[in-house]
């Protein structure tokens, strides 16, 4: 099973919870926020890259869109990251 990626900083150092804080399923190490995985509509993966950043960094400017790492789709940017769960 892969590993969900972080919606904020695109980390791959997540990890599932035992118990969901609400509809939020997983946690990001780094920020140490939960979350729920963003899910690509082309191809089902959660592997979709960060829509502030990348694994322990952050973008100057914020990118105009984000991809999916496994079709490679392009999807739009999330503005508030943990705003959705």
């Amino acid at each position: 099973m892969e590993h969900a990626l972080c919606p904020a900083c695109g980390s791959a150092d997540t990890s599932r919870l035992s118990a969901p804080q609400g509809r939020r399923s997983h946690r990001c190490g780094p920020c140490d926020r939960a979350f729920e995985p963003r899910i690509c509509p082309y191809c089902g993966s959660v592997c979709i890259e960060g829509s502030v950043g990348v694994a322990g960094a952050l973008y100057k400017q914020p990118a105009a869109s984000v991809r999916c790492t496994r079709c490679r789709a392009e999807l739009p940017v999330l503005h508030d990251p943990y705003g959705q769960g």
